[in-house]
């Protein structure tokens, strides 16, 4: 089945909105899922999960820890949450780049 790029985009921008509370004006497929959309820990898990679940992705080769904290953080982790600066510990995924993966029908690293 071949996904069209501007309807999965759509999708998963609903996705964001009704089930994780993002404002509509927030996502942009430049938007940093952890980052601008402050997906974190459970709610990147569960994110993940429902697109796994929609578009039967298997996110097995993405490295987690390299996009997302966990749900237990240090100080450190804490202080990034909540002064919303960016940790540079961490690398940025875009929704652009979760709309590529689900077009492409597999997980890739960003370039």
């Amino acid at each position: 089945m071949s996904r069209q790029w501007d309807d999965v985009y759509a999708e998963v921008s609903e996705i964001l909105v009704q089930e994780f509370g993002s404002s509509p004006e927030s996502v942009t497929p430049e938007a940093r899922l952890m980052q601008d959309q402050y997906l974190r820990g459970d709610d990147a898990t569960d994110f993940l999960g429902i697109l796994m679940s929609k578009y039967d992705i298997d996110f097995q080769n993405m490295n987690f820890d390299r996009y997302f904290h966990g749900e237990y953080y240090g100080l450190r982790d804490m202080y990034y949450a909540l002064m919303k600066k960016d940790d540079p510990r961490k690398e940025p995924l875009t929704v652009k780049h979760i709309v590529d993966v689900i077009v492409k029908g597999e997980w890739f690293d960003p370039a």
